[in-house]
């Protein structure tokens, strides 16, 4: 099935410290020394420059991230005794016994999770201040201080960065927005003419159209659980997933054909597409906590197809 992304690989420097509860879906190239700490995400085909920090943040496919940069920057307090954070944390002085006081609660006015679009390029020695949003497809200047939301497409720069310019007409941010195509492999766009937005536009259009059909037409067909799962979701992989992960919105119901938890019509709980296994993940109500590899037969029901089961 989905051969060419169950290969991928990320590929880290040696000085980067990646902390094991961060999520980066593969591939992934981290230069030199990179800090990503556990909350935050980075998609396909992004690559980050050495000396970069990144906390708090999510981050698209297809982004080109330079060095010497800070992203999710939080800022210090300016309303309490003092602008140190000896006040509400331990970590610069942990093992300093006369650091240790009781902490107070930080006051925040926002929330800091940063996210970062898709095809999203950020140039050299920028910072990315905590709780802003930059849209798909924007660019950042070099040396910038992006203290709020960038919109798609926008081209900002400066301290504070203000927006320039867009990259393209209102229409074509429209349909490269609606495209997505940054969810695509570059082995999918293959001999797309990337120098005419038009006629690369039309091509991804009708290519994803395509890839939509044969996924939705494989979703009718006879299915297995392709992984042992632990928690009640039944993993299934079928060609082009991650090209369309929302398609499993389209449908509300299961037929259990076989399965050691018994058979017929099952209401579906939630359904999603995993990137980083590159898997369907499907849970069904009625299902047990353990499910072996390959023990559920099951097919897709399409909405008001079938009374659900109960």
């Amino acid at each position: 099935m989905n051969s060419s992304r169950h290969k991928s690989r990320n590929i880290i420097g040696p000085g980067c410290r990646i902390s094991e509860e961060a999520t980066l879906v593969a591939p992934v190239r981290l230069y030199g020394v990179v800090v990503v700490d556990k909350t935050s995400s980075i998609g396909k085909y992004t690559y980050i420059g050495t000396s970069t920090y990144v906390q708090h943040t999510h981050i698209g496919n297809y982004c080109s991230i330079a060095r010497d940069i800070e992203i999710g920057a939080k800022a210090h307090p300016l309303t309490m005794l003092s602008s140190h954070s000896f006040q509400y944390n331990n970590n610069h002085f942990a093992n300093q016994p006369e650091y240790q006081i009781t902490k107070v609660k930080q006051p925040r006015k926002r929330d800091h999770v940063t996210e970062i679009g898709s095809d999203v390029w950020i140039g050299t020695k920028s910072v990315i201040r905590g709780g802003v949003t930059i849209g798909h497809g924007a660019v950042i200047g070099s040396s910038s201080v992006v203290t709020k939301d960038v919109r798609p497409y926008a081209i900002v720069a400066g301290a504070p960065a203000k927006e320039i310019r867009m990259r393209f007409d209102e229409e074509t941010v429209s349909r490269l927005l609606e495209s997505r195509w940054w969810e695509l492999d570059p082995t999918d766009m293959n001999g797309v003419d990337f120098n005419d937005i038009d006629a690369a536009l039309n091509e991804i259009e009708a290519r994803r159209a395509d890839y939509k059909n044969l996924i939705n037409q494989t979703l009718l067909t006879t299915l297995k659980n392709s992984s042992t799962s632990k928690n009640g979701v039944i993993w299934f992989d079928i060609e082009k997933s991650y090209a369309e992960p929302e398609i499993l919105k389209d449908f509300d119901s299961v037929n259990i054909i076989e399965s050691a938890f018994g058979s017929g019509n099952f209401k579906i709980e939630k359904a999603w597409h995993n990137p980083e296994k590159n898997h369907f993940a499907l849970k069904i109500d009625g299902a047990p906590k353990t499910i072996p590899k390959g023990t559920v037969t099951f097919t897709f029901r399409t909405i008001n197809d079938l009374p659900t089961k109960g």
